[in-house]
C-alpha cells in the first residue's frame, strides 16, 4: 500500500484502499452469498477497478472476465488476481465499446453506473451482455442528500434511492433483491464528505489492529445478516424480464 496516502482523494486511491476497506469486504461478501454457488459459471465485471470482487469470483469457481476502462486499472486487477491465484481474462474496455461477441451468467457492475451520465444506456448495455437466464449484479452509492465532496473527487454524476434505482433497472429486469448498506456511515458521510468537504480516512479504517477498525469490521459484519432501512450504499441483483 505504499503506493497510496491514508485517505480516499482520488479514483486511483479507491482502488488501492479497497485491499483494506471493511466496507467493500463486507459489501462483496454479501453478494457473493446471494449468488450462491458460480462455480462453472460465466461472469462479466464491468469497471473491476482493484478486482477483489472479480478474484473472489474467480476464487468461487466463476470462469471471469474483467474489463476497466484504463491499462493502468486492468493491470491492477490483474495484480490482485495473482495475489489471489485465480486465472481471469482481462481487457481495457468501456462499456459502450465492449462488444465480446458472447453473453454472460453473472454480469456486475459494482459503483459503475454512477460515473456514467447516461445510466439508462448503461443498464442496457448491461442487459445485452447478460443471458436470458443470467444475474445482474449491480452496487450505486446512495441518497442523494450524501452526494458531496467523495462524490466530487470520484466522478459520480448522482447518488441513488431504492426507489430510483427500482425505477431505472424495473424497465428490462426483474429484481430479485434490493437493499440499503453502510446504515453506520451516514453520519460519516454527511460530517466529513458533505459539510468539511475531505476525504475519508479508509486506510485507517481499514487497520488489522486499531480499534476503530475492529469496530467497524463488527458492525459490517452486523449488516451482512440485517439489512438497514438506509445506508450509503445500495446493492441490486436481477434477472432480464422477458
Amino acid at each position: 500500500m505504499s503506493e497510496t496516502n491514508t485517505a480516499l482523494t482520488n479514483q486511483w486511491n479507491d482502488f488501492l484502499l479497497r485491499q483494506v476497506d471493511p466496507y467493500a469486504t463486507a459489501k462483496y461478501e454479501i453478494l457473493l452469498d446471494w449468488l450462491g454457488n458460480i462455480a462453472g459459471r460465466s461472469a462479466l465485471v464491468v469497471g473491476s477497478g482493484s478486482g477483489e470482487l472479480a478474484a473472489l469470483m474467480a476464487g468461487k469457481g466463476a470462469k471471469v472476465t474483467a474489463i476497466d476502462i484504463s491499462e493502468e486499472y486492468v493491470e491492477l486487477t490483474r495484480k490482485t488476481a495473482q495475489r489471489f491465484q485465480v486465472p481471469m481474462e482481462t481487457a481495457v474496455a468501456k462499456l459502450e465499446d465492449f462488444h465480446p461477441g458472447k453473453k454472460y451468467d453473472i454480469v456486475a457492475a459494482t459503483d459503475v453506473i454512477e460515473h456514467i451520465e447516461d445510466d439508462q444506456a448503461a443498464v442496457q448495455q448491461l442487459k445485452e451482455l447478460l443471458s436470458e437466464e443470467g444475474t445482474l449484479v449491480i452496487t450505486v452509492p446512495a441518497l442523494p442528500a450524501l452526494f458531496g465532496y467523495h462524490d466530487e473527487v470520484l466522478g459520480h454524476f448522482r447518488r441513488y434511492t431504492a426507489s430510483s434505482l427500482r425505477a431505472l433497472i424495473s424497465g428490462g429486469f426483474e429484481i430479485s433483491r434490493l437493499r440499503y448498506y453502510g446504515l453506520f456511515l451516514i453520519p460519516v458521510a454527511l460530517l466529513i464528505s458533505r459539510i468539511l468537504r475531505r476525504p475519508y480516512p479508509v486506510k485507517a479504517a481499514g487497520n488489522q489492529k486499531s480499534a476503530l477498525g475492529a469496530i467497524i469490521r463488527s458492525v459490517f459484519s452486523w449488516e451482512k445478516i440485517m439489512s438497514p432501512p438506509l445506508g450509503t450504499s445500495l446493492l441490486l441483483t436481477a434477472r432480464p424480464r422477458r
